[in-house]
């Protein structure tokens, strides 16, 4: 689902893209939506930790590398 909606925003797109999505009331697909809605939440709070973590883990390395460069 997310692949696919990263797919409709492709490189050199210049147009913008509209996304519908066809919900009958009293079904599964609120409950399928939710889900997905859901799920992207989580997944980008996960990302968002692990660039946060990642990047403070890389950043005293590149420090040093960095003044071990201008020193020689």
């Amino acid at each position: 689902y997310q692949q696919f909606n990263a797919r409709l925003h492709r490189q050199g797109q210049t147009r913008p893209v509209f996304i519908h999505h066809l919900v009958m009331n009293d079904s599964i697909d609120i409950t399928v939506l939710e889900a997905l809605e859901n799920k992207h939440i989580t997944q980008k709070a996960l990302l968002d930790a692990l660039k946060k973590d990642i990047s403070g883990r890389l950043a005293p390395d590149l420090n040093l590398k960095l003044r071990g460069k201008q020193n020689e």
